[in-house]
């Protein structure tokens, strides 16, 4: 975060705990909580230059926490991540994928852009 966004984000900062109480019903465990509410600070920092005043910077807060929720939980490996998993055991990056993981890959890629989504 720069400086400037570090600013920015410091009036917000009262609303941390509101947020994360928030962020935990959405995301079931602290850690994915922690995370999404630094995650809606930083998008509340990068986006206050544009915030209208149509609403409070409560409600504008809330909703975007709750926005950043949803993209976490939507995320293809989020969903499919087994937290017991330490980055040693994954597989090496550099192996090739084998035919069938070839193959699917490029049946959803080439799916209609909702279905696509919906899939992935």
């Amino acid at each position: 975060m720069h400086d400037e966004e570090k600013e920015a984000v410091e009036p917000l900062i009262k609303y941390e705990q509101m947020l994360y109480r928030i962020a935990f019903s959405n995301m079931k465990n602290k850690e994915d909580a922690e995370d999404a509410v630094q995650e809606t600070f930083i998008k509340a920092a990068q986006g206050l230059h544009s915030f209208r005043g149509d609403s409070s910077i409560k409600t504008w807060l809330i909703t975007i926490a709750r926005r950043t929720c949803c993209s976490m939980r939507r995320n293809f490996w989020f969903r499919h991540m087994d937290r017991h998993v330490t980055p040693e055991m994954l597989p090496d990056a550099s192996q090739e994928p084998d035919e069938d993981q070839q193959a699917l890959t490029l049946a959803v890629m080439n799916l209609p852009l909702k279905l696509r989504e919906a899939v992935i």
